[in-house]
Formats: C-alpha cells, sequence, structure tokens
C-alpha cells in the first residue's frame, strides 16, 4: 500500500516543496536491510525515519499503513488519520493548516 500511495506523496511534497511544511515519513520495517531496499525504490523526497520498535506506531496510535498525520510545528497534531496523498481533501487540509500558520 505504501508503494502504491508513493507516486501521489511524491507530487503533493513537490507541490509544497517551497512552503512552510514538512514532510517526514516513518516506516514500520522491522529490518533495516528490508527498509533500505524499499526507500531505493521508492525514494521519497522527505526525511523517513525507521520505526523498527513501533515507539510512533504507538504514540500516534495508527493500525495500517500508509497512515497520513499532520502535526504543526509546536507538534501538535492536526489530523491523526488525515486522508489519502491522492485525495482533493488533504490538499486542501494542508493549504488550511499552512495559513492559519501564517496568519499566527
Amino acid at each position: 500500500p505504501c508503494h502504491k500511495q508513493a507516486p501521489q506523496l511524491k507530487k503533493l511534497i513537490n507541490e509544497f516543496k517551497n512552503e512552510p511544511i514538512n514532510f517526514v515519513s516513518i516506516t514500520l520495517d522491522s529490518d533495516f536491510d528490508q527498509f533500505d531496499k524499499s526507500d531505493k525504490k521508492i525514494k521519497l523526497p522527505c526525511t523517513t525515519l525507521v520505526d523498527t520498535k513501533n515507539t510512533l506506531r504507538y504514540f500516534y496510535q495508527f493500525l495500517y499503513v500508509p497512515h497520513l498525520i499532520l502535526v504543526d510545528p509546536a507538534g501538535k497534531v492536526i489530523v491523526n488519520d488525515a486522508p489519502s496523498a491522492d485525495s482533493p481533501e488533504l490538499k486542501t487540509i494542508i493549504t488550511n493548516a499552512i495559513k492559519n500558520y501564517r496568519a499566527g
């Protein structure tokens, strides 16, 4: 499922590359070598965290992947289960979050 959404996520990341937003990918691969092979195929243009012990998974309370979480610069979760990367609704949520951030 992550590989399937990767092209849409890449487009989204590139679309917002000049905005005050950072994208972070979290992989749940238990084996770093498995992640490394997968990462080379997907090539997401963002930071990727390898959560081999499911620490972030439990912290953000998600059961499945891909799972999109939007967090503001202060660390507050805006949306814990955002729509998929190809959803127009996600783009609207991100755009509104950027507007709110700029408004202070």
